[in-house]
């Protein structure tokens, strides 16, 4: 099992948001094997229940919940933000001419790597287009 010491933003089991500023957060293997929380709650409340158990302290940084980004277009990644006078103006100036470069499979294979490691250091754990 492992342990990680910092704020954490959860959510309880009615649905409310909840935020340990001395957070613990556990983790270790389910019945299977697959690491899964274990427990969750204040640093106070828990860190007598797990001795000997590693905790990685983690000051000034808050752990929470993956976020999921609702829409999303992969092939617009490096056209995002491209000026234009309005929706159709960019589609046919920037996303539709560079959409046409993903017929190369490195290319595509680039920007899709690109693409999920900018999710990940966003935290976004899911995607959905």
């Amino acid at each position: 099992m492992k342990a990680y010491r910092a704020s954490i933003l959860r959510f309880d089991d009615a649905g409310h948001a909840v935020f340990d500023e001395d957070g613990l957060l556990l983790i270790g293997p389910d019945a299977n094997g697959r690491p899964v929380v274990r427990d969750v709650g204040s640093y106070q409340a828990l860190a007598g229940n797990y001795p000997g158990v590693a905790v990685e302290h983690l000051p000034g940084r808050i752990l929470a919940p993956g976020f999921v980004d609702m829409h999303v277009h992969f092939p617009q990644t490096d056209v995002i933000g491209a000026p234009a006078a309005g929706l159709l103006p960019w589609l046919e100036d920037y996303t539709f001419p560079h959409e046409s470069r993903f017929v190369d499979p490195a290319y595509a294979a680039a920007t899709a790597e690109f693409f999920l490691d900018e999710l990940g250091r966003h935290g976004v754990t899911t995607a959905l287009t």
